[in-house]
């Protein structure tokens, strides 16, 4: 009878194999998307990470010009090389923080560019670093384009979705 019980303990506990197999799956997904953002990930440091970016109001450059941009997988891998932006990447490689380069700072997709425009105003409450954020759709003529769809000021600006598609109506909140 102890050794049924035994057999079925061992059975219900994870093979070496089993755990083998998922540390795999874990790195391969790590190093996909690692390859999805070579060109525009920026490797961290310990003053210059996402977190020091985007872990809230007190975090160390939270009153820096930046935007806290959150997406999926999927999409981080749509970004076409023909983007030109930099960004510290969040540990889980859903989520970046997006820093001004020295070109101008646009995202494209298969379906639209967006554009981001980081600048200081002269006062602003205590919001002192903002970005103006814009997206023109591809295939679609429109005299407004790029239209200007959001302003994001930090430090309390929060983090704001990278879209699939490009939004509709330049009145809605971005991310929010």
């Amino acid at each position: 009878m102890n050794s049924k019980r035994n057999r079925v303990v061992r059975h219900l506990t994870p093979s070496t194999s089993t755990i083998k197999a998922t540390i795999l799956a874990a790195s391969i997904a790590i190093v996909t998307t690692t390859e999805a953002v070579v060109g525009w990930s920026i490797p961290p440091t310990v003053e210059q990470n996402y977190q020091a970016y985007c872990g809230g109001r007190d975090a160390p450059l939270a009153a820096t010009k930046h935007l806290c941009v959150k997406t999926s997988i999927p999409i981080i891998k749509k970004i076409q090389k023909t983007s030109h932006f930099e960004a510290y990447l969040s540990p889980e490689g859903r989520r970046f923080a997006l820093v001004p380069s020295a070109e101008d700072t646009r995202i494209e997709t298969k379906n639209y560019k967006m554009l981001v425009e980081f600048y200081t105003p002269p006062s602003f409450n205590d919001r002192h670093h903002c970005a103006d954020i814009s997206f023109e759709v591809f295939g679609v003529h429109d005299p407004n384009s790029p239209r200007r769809f959001a302003t994001v000021c930090h430090p309390d600006g929060g983090d704001h979705t990278l879209p699939e598609k490009a939004p509709e109506n330049p009145r809605h909140s971005f991310g929010q």
